[in-house]
C-alpha cells in the first residue's frame, strides 16, 4: 500500500524549502561577488585617477625645470653679450 498524500506533500514541500535556501544562498554569493569587483573597479579608478595626475605634476615640473633652463641660458647669453 503507497504512503498517504502527505507523506509525498511533506516530502515535496521539505525539498522545495531546501531548494529556495540554495537558491538564497547562491543569489547571496553573487550579490557579494558583484559588489567586490564594483568595490575594486572603484578603487582602480581611483588609483588610475592619482597616477595620472602624478603624471601630469610630473610633466608640469619637468617643464619648469626645462623653461628655468633656457632662462638662465638666456640669462647668460646676455651677460656675454654685455660683457663682450
Amino acid at each position: 500500500m503507497p504512503p498517504p498524500y502527505n507523506v509525498y506533500l511533506n516530502a515535496l514541500t521539505q525539498h522545495d524549502v531546501v531548494f529556495q535556501s540554495f537558491k538564497r544562498q547562491r543569489e547571496y554569493e553573487e550579490a557579494q561577488r558583484q559588489k567586490a569587483k564594483r568595490k575594486e573597479a572603484r578603487k582602480m579608478k581611483k588609483a588610475l585617477k592619482k597616477l595620472k595626475k602624478m603624471y601630469i605634476e610630473k610633466a608640469w615640473d619637468e617643464a619648469a625645470e626645462e623653461q628655468a633652463a633656457i632662462e638662465a641660458e638666456k640669462e647668460a647669453a646676455k651677460k656675454r653679450k654685455a660683457s663682450n
